[in-house]
């Protein structure tokens, strides 16, 4: 490489402690606002419902985590949690400070290269800057992104000085920070492509002599590469090969790595998810064909008539990013944290091309770093919460299939069902014929109790995704509200053998095999929840139920007065309302009445036992009886039966 006429840095940036402050108070302030983000998407997982967090145990060394094998980085989340377990503050300032370091390892990098301080001040100070790092540094999960970077740095860096002070130490410190960077990031196995381009292009060294140094480095390289794509096949996010053909992978290549350089070139707008193009009677949108074929001949040829420092950087830039170019992982193109070691070529040669123009060297640099700092900042807050993140995509992309369905579990969670089935019934309209639309539009009518609905939506999942684990479960229940008992029995068998160790289920199928009249297949299945959580007095209710159904009544006052006894101090009235509820389900209304006057009797302003109470005498025929019943609940402030009431145009 041919050095410019290097600009003067001005005389407070002239030693490296100066510089190194200089860089890192600039990379905080651009991403201090994450250090206020909460929690978002897969972090989740990684931190809030990490069973290998609250107490160690060995087999976080060995355990595939979210599609990864990355124990190093797990072993930081232990430490972390272990300090101040679920509260995210930690975790976003050691990211951040991970990055920084990188930061400074770049600049040490460019410097043992021999490129020139300002070259490497400037390059250092674009790659903290740059906007689409943003999810590498402020998104939680993605902490194997800035650690790896750490020690792949690292053995760059003790690669240098081998090269230059053939220095066996250095040589055996590159293959350990290999092996720490492979530890935290499946993604470090690209180290010796980004070492063989120093060698080639900057070292000249021939390829044939390199053989035997590198030998080391691929066995390394090889074995977690295979252990990578196990991890990713365990957690069936790679798609190769079953969807989509070999020729679709290589137009979605070359189409991500358009987007990769026009993301790098211009940084504005990023997005957390880049949709995968639809594929349409297995033809792409011409456009896609164009820009991929276009991106991939005009690499090809800078590569092959470029000099040797553009040919270092091309060689860098794919040779980091290859392995995710033509076999995208889940239902994303392309990724912003997969920039996160092929920018550092980008922001080298970047920071050359500005030096070339020695008179406008400050101007050029103040821009772009005003601009990237300002993006940045702006793009931190974007991550702040799911529902600005997703939001975010949508506003891109608004039917993707993952935006959607995390902004209708989001409402879901506030209860706001309707704002959530606009959400699901995009991805339903765009992906008519993947499962999750279904399936999340079923669990938000469910929360509703929207029976019908709710199960409607479930069949759906059923033709669609059969296997799906958690289908048993919402099916039964969608089924018990709309009292199939034969269905909602058939999956919640499936549910317990499944998890055996599931009070709830074994309840639900008590109820389905209660509703079926098969008493003693209900009994034992309440039976087996009571030993899983004998203290609930729900499950003795139920017993007790199924005791008056068969005309058992002294077991009808054993298992009664059981329930009783666990709510003393509670609700008493519970019990009885409970009970009188699952009477008049399988129209036993006078039983209902007997029930609901008993919890009247412990509390004659008992809203809801009043409004039972009416209810099974509407059931029954008898709306003269109903509508006192209404009226006295109505009067006890219950707010169904003013409701009903007003509705109908009564008073109370």
């Amino acid at each position: 490489m041919k050095n410019p006429h290097n600009p003067v840095l001005p005389v407070w940036l002239n030693s490296t402690i100066s510089q190194c402050v200089a860089l890192g108070l600039i990379t905080l302030v651009a991403f201090i606002p994450s250090l206020f983000n909460g929690f978002v998407w897969d972090d989740t997982p990684y931190i809030v419902e990490n069973p290998f967090l609250p107490v160690f145990d060995p087999e976080i060394l060995k355990a595939f985590w979210m599609g990864n094998y990355h124990p190093l980085t797990m072993l930081t989340y232990f430490a972390e949690y272990q300090l101040i377990g679920p509260e995210p503050f930690l975790y976003h300032l050691d990211n951040l400070l991970l990055h920084v370091l990188n930061v400074f390892l770049v600049r040490a990098i460019l410097l043992r290269l021999k490129v020139g301080e300002v070259l490497a001040f400037t390059a250092s100070l674009l790659f903290a800057l740059h906007p689409i790092h943003v999810e590498s540094v402020t998104w939680i999960s993605e902490r194997k992104d800035v650690l790896y970077t750490l020690f792949f740095l690292l053995a760059v860096y003790q690669w240098c000085r081998y090269r230059y002070e053939q220095n066996k130490g250095a040589y055996g410190l590159t293959l350990l920070f290999f092996l720490l960077s492979c530890l935290s990031k499946g993604m470090a196995v690209t180290l010796p492509v980004a070492l063989l381009a120093l060698d080639l292009f900057h070292f000249r060294r021939s390829l044939p002599k390199l053989i035997v140094e590198y030998i080391p480095l691929g066995v390394i390289s090889v074995g977690f590469g295979l252990l990578a794509i196990w991890a990713q096949r365990s957690s069936s996010a790679m798609r190769l090969g079953d969807y989509y053909s070999y020729f679709d992978h290589l137009i979605m290549g070359g189409y991500g790595l358009y987007l990769y350089l026009s993301k790098l070139i211009i940084p504005w707008p990023l997005s957390a998810v880049y949709p995968i193009p639809f594929k349409i009677k297995d033809l792409y949108f011409p456009t896609s064909i164009y820009v991929s074929a276009i991106s991939l001949v005009v690499m090809g040829i800078a590569f092959w008539r470029g000099n040797s420092f553009l040919r270092l950087l091309i060689l860098w830039f794919l040779g980091t990013l290859f392995h995710v170019l033509f076999a995208p992982v889940g239902s994303a193109i392309a990724s912003d944290r997969y920039m996160y070691i092929p920018s550092i070529a980008f922001c080298w040669g970047l920071a050359w091309l500005i030096l070339q123009k020695t008179n406008l060297y400050i101007p050029l640099l103040a821009v772009l770093t005003v601009g990237y700092a300002f993006l940045t900042f702006e793009r931190t807050q974007v991550w702040k919460e799911n529902f600005t993140l997703f939001s975010d995509v949508a506003r891109q992309y608004p039917n993707d299939l993952l935006a959607n369905n995390n902004i209708g579990l989001y409402h879901v969670k506030r209860k706001e069902y309707d704002q959530a089935r606009i959400a699901y019934s995009r991805v339903v309209n765009a992906y008519p014929l993947d499962y999750t639309g279904y399936f999340n539009m079923g669990v938000a009518y469910l929360q509703e109790e929207k029976g019908p609905e709710a199960k409607f939506y479930f069949d759906q999942v059923l033709r669609l995704k059969p296997d799906y684990p958690d289908l048993p479960v919402q099916m039964g229940l969608a089924s018990l509200l709309v009292k199939a008992y034969d269905t909602a029995a058939v999956n919640f068998r499936i549910a317990v053998q499944q998890f055996p160790g599931f009070k709830d289920y074994w309840y639900n199928l008590g109820l389905a095999e209660s509703g079926l009249g098969n008493f003693q297949a209900s009994d034992d299945a309440l039976k087996k929840a009571a030993e899983l959580d004998p203290q609930d007095p729900l499950i003795w209710i139920q017993l007790s139920t199924n005791a008056h159904k068969k005309g058992d009544f002294s077991a009808e006052s054993q298992y009664e007065a059981k329930a009783l006894e666990l709510s003393k101090g509670e609700d008493p009235g519970m019990i009885y309302r409970n009970k009188g509820v699952l009477l008049g389900e399988v129209g036993d209304y006078a039983g209902a009445q007997e029930q609901f006057f008993k919890a009247i009797a412990l509390d004659s302003t008992d809203g809801e036992a009043w409004y039972n109470l009416g209810f099974s005498y509407e059931k029954s025929g008898n709306l003269n009886a109903a509508i006192p019943c209404y009226q006295r609940s109505a009067k006890s402030g219950y707010g169904s039966a003013q409701d009903l009431l007003k509705k109908n145009g009564m008073s109370w």
